[in-house]
Formats: C-alpha cells, structure tokens, sequence
C-alpha cells in the first residue's frame, strides 16, 4: 500500500496509526515518492483529486497543481460545483493554492501576509489561472504563514471551481452598480458595491469600476457637505430659524445617500446641531414676545384700564 501525507512543508508529515491489541508495525514502510506517484481520481470537468482524510491534492487542467491541502481529520466529498469538506473534530487545516489569494471577510477582502491574522474570515479566493472559490458556513480564525493559510478549527467549506453562481452574482452586481450610478441612486449604488466587494470580488475590472464608482459618489458627497456647511455657518449667524429647517432636512438627505461612510456622520451632527440652535432660537423669541406682551398690558392697564380690560377677555375667549 503505497500512503501520500501532505504536511505543511515538502519535507513535514504525520503519521497516526490506531492498533488493535498485540498488533506491529514491523511490516510497516514508508517511502519517499513525487506526486506522479499519486492515484488522482478524475472529475467530471477535467479535474483530477486524490484525498486522505483531510489531505487533498487538487489537479487543475493541464496538469498543473491548483490546491493542497493538510489536516489530521476530515473528509474531502465530490461536491455538484466542486469538492466539499466535512471536518469532523478537526483542530486545523492547512491549504497552499496556486495564484494570488483573497481572504474574503465580513469587510473588504485582505491580501495575506505572513503573520496575519484574521478572526472572522468567510472564504477565499485564489486568483490564479484557474480560480477557485471557497466559501465557509461560519466565518473561521485564520492565519496566514509562508505556505498558505492556516484555519483553526475549520467550518464545513465549499469548494467551487465552476463558479457559475458566484460570477452570475457579480454580473447582477456589476449591472446594478452601473444603473445606480446612471439614475444618481447613491446609497443603492454604495450598498451594491459593497456586497460586489465583500463577497464576489471574483473580476478585476468589475471591481475596479466598482471602486471607481464609489470614489465618485463620496467626491459629490464631499462637495455637497462643503456647501451644507456653509449654509449651516450663514443660517447660524443670522439665527434664521426657516432656513436652519431647509439646511437640516438637506443634511438629513445627504446622510441617507451616504450611509455608513464619515460623510453620513458629519451631515448627522450637522442636522442635530442646526435643530438644537433652532429650538433655542425659537423659545428665546418665544421667551421675548411674552416678556414684550406683559410689560405692554401693564401700561394699558395704567393708561387705558377699559382697554386692557378688553383686549385680556378677547384674548381668553
């Protein structure tokens, strides 16, 4: 019987057997072989894999190898778009993918480096030739090292190499972003890029014209904040409270275009600032008018009682 262990090195690998009682492992060899040695079971697509626990050898077409994978417990399963991983008790698993890799998270996705680590990531993304996809039921501690990437604890994981659903999800996307911005809808444009970038960063010039997009929408939205303030200065200093109204529902508008952004949050305090000096300004001028209106009826009650008299029953009626 001839075994393949995939450590996380070329030279690394462990070895644990389970024996019965009175059993030896004198018969027992290993050697040394490259990965042609390897029995790879062939996909329906052209792909070809071999598997050993949670060890996995992946075969891209032409040859190439796409994807290793290491782990003490496990099983990699055929999967309709892919391969899937069931892995049991398992306390890590290691993979090495071919090309520049993504770490999809719940923000913007994050290029490793070794020594990173990240404690929600969701899937990744291997940008090679052949991209892979790999997406996790529940978001994992990863952490990246000169081999690849190291997930404690791994959840189950999809691995998707058709990626029929995630490129139709970026093309929704794409279409989406792009009437959005034709129509000047901001925070529907801003909310479809960010799900394009968070989850289905799988095109570059997608991304790329998302990215632009985005930047465009906050350089209006910076421009647009800049005229609220100086309206927000104008209405102040004149203590128009109409005006400080008018500036206040504008500002309301500007934070519900911009959501989650430093934009929504100044044009927020913008707004509560120019109400709180309005309601001041208002019981102030309140405050003024009674003051005004006592001291007048106490001069026509001196001068003119008949009419004071008057005007305080038509007042009350």
């Amino acid at each position: 019987v001839v075994l393949r262990f995939l450590g996380r090195a070329e030279d690394e690998f462990r070895l644990s057997l389970k024996l019965e009682a009175g059993a030896e492992v004198r018969a027992l060899q290993v050697h040394q072989a490259d990965e042609s040695a390897v029995a790879l079971l062939p996909s329906k697509d052209g792909r070809r894999h071999a598997s050993a626990a949670g060890n996995l050898l992946l075969e891209g077409l032409g040859g190439s190898a796409l994807l290793r994978a290491s782990s003490p417990q496990g099983e990699w399963l055929e999967a309709e778009v892919g391969l899937r991983f069931e892995p049991g008790e398992t306390p890590w698993l290691q993979l090495s993918g071919e090309g520049p890799l993504l770490v999809l998270t719940a923000e913007e996705p994050l290029g490793p480096t070794p020594g990173l680590t990240i404690a929600g990531a969701t899937g990744l993304l291997w940008q090679g030739d052949q991209r892979l996809w790999m997406t996790f039921t529940t978001p994992v501690l990863l952490r990246a090292n000169r081999e690849g990437v190291l997930l404690m604890s791994p959840s189950k994981i999809l691995l998707d190499w058709q990626l029929s659903q995630p490129l139709a999800e970026a093309a929704r996307l794409d279409r989406r972003i792009q009437r959005m911005a034709q129509q000047g809808q901001t925070a529907a444009l801003l909310q479809a890029v960010a799900e394009l970038l968070h989850r289905w960063p799988l095109d570059a010039d997608q991304v790329e014209r998302a990215e632009a997009l985005r930047a465009e929408a906050i350089l209006r939205g910076r421009d647009d904040l800049t005229q609220l303030e100086l309206a927000t200065a104008e209405a102040l200093f004149l203590g128009a409270v109409q005006e400080m109204g008018r500036v206040a529902q504008t500002a309301d508008a500007l934070a519900q275009a911009l959501p989650q952004t430093d934009l929504a949050d100044a044009a927020v305090a913008m707004a509560q600032t120019l109400r709180a000096e309005s309601a001041q300004v208002s019981q102030v001028r309140n405050q003024q008018r009674l003051d005004y209106r006592r001291r007048l009826m106490a001069l026509l009650k001196r001068e003119y009682p008949l009419l004071a008299a008057w005007i305080e029953k038509e007042g009350k009626g």
